[in-house]
């Protein structure tokens, strides 16, 4: 996101948009802020950057004075990616890659059992399978000492070689869709699932 900040209505970009994060107010992090929220339960809007948290006083244009805080009230990691309330207000969503965390507006805590995974939870992608077979041995170093002379190449072409054509697998794999193939079948909307 950066020192930018985006304001939609109902999924429509706001004219003039983005804008500069210093516009948001005195004391807001300029460089960037991780997520934001309207938390309803206390009508504060909240932005989080880090290990801390900061309450937009929006009336005063500013953060209020006692902020920013430790993320640690909230029972979250640092740089969540993003935050929002659930449909019936009772629970706020916290989410960093592909985990996310129920915090009981009520309690003022998160739930027990958290975090899990939104890839699962919200998009109904199986679970990944647990590892089978043996635990991989530790890693190796291998040095490999190269004398002088004209030979002396034939190691390390070698060793290039075979990097080079690891490359090319990689590529090939990764523009058929690699690793995240699977993610592209599990899209569904988020919204009745939240």
């Amino acid at each position: 996101m950066g020192p930018r900040h985006w304001v939609f209505d109902e999924g429509v970009l706001a004219p003039g948009y983005p804008r500069p994060l210093a516009q948001l107010g005195r004391g807001v992090p300029g460089d960037r802020v991780d997520a934001a929220l309207l938390w309803l339960p206390s009508g504060h809007t909240y932005l989080f950057r880090g290990d801390k948290y900061y309450r937009l006083n929006e009336a005063l244009g500013a953060v209020d004075p006692e902020y920013p805080k430790s993320i640690e009230v909230w029972g979250v990691p640092p740089s969540p990616r993003g935050a929002f309330m659930g449909p019936d207000d009772a629970f706020t969503y916290f989410y960093r890659s592909q985990l996310y965390w129920k915090f009981d507006n009520a309690a003022l805590r998160v739930l027990p059992g958290f975090p899990k995974s939104a890839l699962r939870d919200w998009l109904g992608c199986p679970a990944p399978a647990p590892p089978t077979g043996p635990a991989p041995p530790d890693t190796e170093v291998i040095v490999i000492a190269v004398g002088a002379g004209p030979a002396a190449w034939a190691g390390p072409t070698a060793l290039l070689g075979v990097a080079a054509a690891l490359g090319g697998v990689a590529l090939f794999w990764r523009r058929r869709g690699g690793a995240h193939a699977h993610l592209r079948r599990c899209q569904r909307s988020l919204l009745p699932r939240v």
